[in-house]
């Protein structure tokens, strides 16, 4: 447990999510030395805003190990920049697909649907082939068109908060900012954000470690929510295309193959 007198400040829980300010230094004694144990720590909810000092605490103990899969699916951590890089690097380290069934296997099934078909859970050989797609609507011109979108955001989040005179930076600047950036590069009109907005939160909470039957209900509509929206507006963008990501990969094609519509929606969601 935290000390009750460490030095921190508090602030209010925000949609969902409790946020805290440490000191850089701030290292509180009687952490676990067990691996799956640090990982559970990690993995808990209630503990967000506490989770540096746990980092380093597996650093310190296990910077690679395997957990067991009661604690995060028997995944393996690598905690350190050095072995994360050569991971990421290796041809032979891939996503297994088994663990889509395993970790996501409560509500009615529509989450573990959409989570089947998006690019990181897949096989190698199908993983590469939606990349290659992918990565052809990022190239760097279409990069080049992004970042002023943006920095026009950031601005904008700024602008407010200086009109405000106060701000809680993960409410409104730190949750924002990838929200409202990543929803228009996809094409996403603003008036849909907060429609949007509520089914990536009640998706992304189903995908957690520990999800109650309510989180999983949530999940699952949100699920097909997306697929519904999605469906919608990759029609409209078929019928007049843009100059925004899902425009982009719609028409992207390599080697003769374009997505398919399943792909093309679950990417979407990702």
């Amino acid at each position: 447990m935290v000390p009750a007198d460490a030095a921190m400040t508090s602030t209010p829980t925000v949609v969902g999510i409790p946020a805290r300010l440490e000191p850089v230094d701030w290292d509180p004694t009687g952490l676990p030395t067990d691996p799956d144990e640090v990982m559970s720590w990690i993995v808990d909810p209630t503990r967000r805003g506490e989770l540096y000092p746990l980092y380093r605490q597996l650093r310190r103990v296990a910077p690679v190990y395997r957990n067991r899969p009661e604690i995060f699916h028997g995944a393996w951590m690598f905690s350190r920049f050095a072995e994360s890089d050569e991971a990421f690097r290796n041809p032979r380290v891939v996503n297994d697909p088994r663990v889509v069934e395993e970790a996501f296997n409560h509500g009615d099934g529509a989450f573990r649907r959409v989570m089947r078909n998006v690019m990181l859970w897949q096989e190698p050989e199908p993983h590469q082939r939606v990349r290659n797609l992918v990565k052809a609507a990022f190239t760097q011109r279409a990069i080049a068109r992004f970042r002023p979108i943006a920095a026009k955001v950031a601005n904008e989040l700024c602008d407010r908060i200086e009109t405000l005179g106060h701000a809680e930076l993960v409410a409104q600047f730190n949750y924002e900012l990838p929200f409202n950036v990543i929803a228009q590069i996809i094409g996403i009109p603003e008036e849909d954000f907060p429609r949007v907005k509520q089914l990536a939160w009640d998706f992304a909470r189903a995908g957690e470690k520990t999800v109650t039957s309510e989180l999983a209900r949530r999940g699952d509509d949100a699920a097909r929510g997306f697929e519904a929206y999605f469906d919608e507006l990759a029609e409209s963008r078929r019928r007049a295309p843009g100059e925004d990501l899902l425009s982009s990969l719609l028409e992207a094609e390599a080697d003769g193959e374009r997505l398919t519509h399943t792909e093309l929606i679950a990417n979407c969601i990702l």
